[in-house]
């Protein structure tokens, strides 16, 4: 995130300010831009909650979650992170209102919420793609499976086996990576939000009803 004068994390601590090349080395924003939209979706939960759970004016949560929705990667950003970028863009739009988005909630879940979110969506992507791909295998061996073809052992020919079998073979291989595939989506299926940074919060939090939110 930013800092309070809106420069780089920790920025405000160096009296000459960050050197360009360490914000080069340390930027993240051109690789972690991708879970905008799932940092966005957790932090739209996340206001909500804390309007109706007092925490924040229910007008508050309502202007942030709309001015999160707007939210989007200019070319000649300079941020140092995808979060710093959202921070800064609900401050230019909302002033101090948008800072009320972090009551309740750290660097750490929220970071961590929106990569799980990431995971579980590209997990989902990846099970479709993988399924595709054995739907064409199976059709390529059914069309075509009784030709013959030299199965190979220790790079030697071993013995005749079918087209169909062998491609079949890789069907099975990919099942496995789908059986990683979706425990690896369940491993990522709890919500942080409302840890904090490190023991949770002293505020009347209500982390499940943001968990069954986001799904």
């Amino acid at each position: 995130m930013s800092d309070a004068q809106g420069g780089p994390l920790g920025a405000g601590r160096l009296a000459g300010g960050l050197d360009p090349r360490v914000l080069a080395f340390s930027e993240s924003l051109s690789y972690d831009q991708r879970l905008l939209p799932f940092d966005v979706r957790a932090s739209q939960a996340h206001v909500r909650m804390l309007g109706r759970q007092g925490i924040i004016p229910v007008a508050d949560a309502e202007a942030i979650a709309a001015a999160l929705a707007d939210v989007a990667v200019d070319a000649r950003a300079s941020d140092e992170d995808v979060h710093s970028l959202i921070e800064r863009q609900l401050v230019a739009r909302l002033g101090e209102v948008g800072k009320r988005v972090h009551a309740g909630r750290s660097r750490n879940d929220q970071v961590a919420t929106a990569f799980r979110l990431w995971a579980k969506d590209a997990a989902e992507q990846l099970v479709g793609a993988v399924r595709d791909l054995q739907g064409v295998l199976a059709e390529r061996a059914e069309r075509d499976g009784d030709l013959l073809l030299p199965g190979f052992t220790h790079l030697q020919r071993a013995q005749p086996v079918t087209l169909g079998h062998h491609l079949l073979a890789h069907g099975w291989a990919l099942e496995r990576d789908v059986v990683r595939l979706r425990a690896a989506h369940a491993c990522a299926d709890t919500c942080p939000l409302g840890a904090g940074a490190l023991a949770g919060s002293s505020l009347p939090l209500d982390p499940e009803g943001v968990a069954r939110e986001l799904g």
